[in-house]
This record gives C-alpha cells, sequence and structure tokens, in this order.
C-alpha cells in the first residue's frame, strides 16, 4: 500500500496552510466588501449633499430674484458633495 502525502497549496488541507502559501482568490483582497460600501456610502453622502446644496441654492435664489434681494450659494455643501461623490465612484474603479 503506497501512503504518499501530497501537501502541494492545491491539495493540502486550507487551514493547514501559511496565510503566503493559500491559493489566492483571483485578486481579489479580503477587504473587498468592505471597500464597496465605503465607495458606495461615500457615492451616496456625497450626491446628498452636492444635490442638497444646489438645491438650496435655487430655493433662495428663486425666492429673491423678482424682488432682489441676497440669497445663499451653498457652495461649500456643493464641493465637498462633488469631491465626496468623486472619491467615491474612484474606490469603486479599484
Amino acid at each position: 500500500m503506497n501512503t504518499t502525502t501530497d501537501n502541494s497549496p492545491a491539495t493540502a488541507n486550507p487551514a493547514n496552510l501559511t496565510p503566503a502559501s493559500r491559493p489566492q482568490t483571483g485578486g481579489i483582497p479580503a477587504s473587498a466588501p468592505s471597500s464597496r460600501n465605503a465607495a458606495l456610502h461615500n457615492i451616496v453622502v456625497g450626491g446628498i449633499w452636492f444635490v442638497g446644496g444646489i438645491l438650496v441654492t435655487a430655493a433662495t435664489y428663486s425666492a429673491v430674484k423678482d424682488s432682489g434681494g441676497t440669497y445663499i450659494v451653498a457652495w461649500g455643501a456643493i464641493l465637498f458633495g462633488g469631491l465626496q461623490f468623486l472619491k467615491g465612484l474612484c474606490q469603486l474603479g479599484d
């Protein structure tokens, strides 16, 4: 009876392998789901800030355009939201 043991990474028990010798999972890092969630979070939150800034600007302008007066340009919300949205898109692409 031949009792040879093949301990190559393809046939060995994964629990006994060191992290360096474990088979690769197609190049997907172990943190991929949390990275995707962070990207989607940045896209949603950035989009909300961006649209909110546009709405505040449009609403205050519309309120004073006929009678004259001061309106708010919510440039901070628009800029912050746009940058965070773009950051999320870049994270999603990685």
